[in-house]
């Protein structure tokens, strides 16, 4: 339900600004299965909390009689935990490129996607677990071969991220840096860490940029906005 209503939002939006740009671009949301498989990878979280918090006795009851792990969260309670896997396979990729080349603008992977497995029977099974969002991300860009990953993220995290100067714009950050950039800063938060763990796991792959813009922004890219670049070529600072 609430990757519904995310969607549904995003969806009500984006053809909102379209229609006022003069666009007639359809805006789709598709629920998108994602087949799982190892545990998330090295500097992502293992584990990702879930769901509404519950006092202690409460707690203990769902521990015992579904099973749950949980996990006390300060000034807020205890949170159902369960484990942030890998994506393998989109199992909706087909319908999103068909949809994608087609001119359409689709709202998918929501949250990551929901995570499933294939059983012995080559039925679909859906898992208890998270799905890793910035890998999600980069297996989609695969998918449909785009030429950039881009990640929105509010001005204050970009700045406290990266402790540089974003008044000349869009500044390219080269993707050999971030090792030092984590390993000098312990108060990246947890969901930026990930993300540029998995940026510069891909850049070393394929080479495509990864951009990290705030939303205002957005209207912007990819010429004039003002963000940080991830790149695996030479740095060029744009003004």
């Amino acid at each position: 339900d609430v990757y519904k209503r995310q969607g549904y939002m995003l969806q009500k939006a984006l053809r909102n600004w379209l229609d006022h740009e003069g666009l007639e671009n359809e805006v789709l949301t598709l629920i998108t299965q994602v087949v799982v498989g190892a545990p998330a990878p090295h500097g992502a979280p293992g584990t990702k909390g879930i769901g509404p918090f519950f006092e202690r006795g409460r707690a203990q009851a769902l521990n015992k009689n579904h099973g749950w792990e949980l996990e006390m969260v300060p000034g807020q309670g205890y949170q159902r935990v369960v484990p942030c896997l890998t994506p393998k396979r989109i199992l909706e990729a087909n319908s999103i490129r068909h949809l994608f080349e087609r001119g359409q603008v689709v709202v998918c992977s929501g949250g990551g996607g929901i995570p499933v497995r294939i059983n012995e029977l080559g039925n679909i099974v859906g898992v208890e677990a998270v799905v890793d969002k910035a890998y999600t991300a980069f297996l989609l860009g695969e998918e449909l071969q785009a030429d950039m990953i881009i990640f929105v993220s509010q001005w204050e995290r970009i700045i406290n991220t990266f402790d540089l100067d974003l008044n000349n714009g869009l500044l390219n950050f080269h993707f050999s840096d971030l090792d030092n950039l984590l390993d000098r800063n312990n108060k990246i938060e947890d969901t930026m860490r990930h993300k540029l763990i998995a940026s510069r796991n891909r850049l070393e792959e394929n080479g495509r940029p990864v951009l990290f813009v705030p939303a205002d922004q957005l209207g912007k890219i990819p010429d004039r906005c003002k963000g940080i670049q991830l790149i695996s070529g030479k740095i060029v600072v744009k003004s």
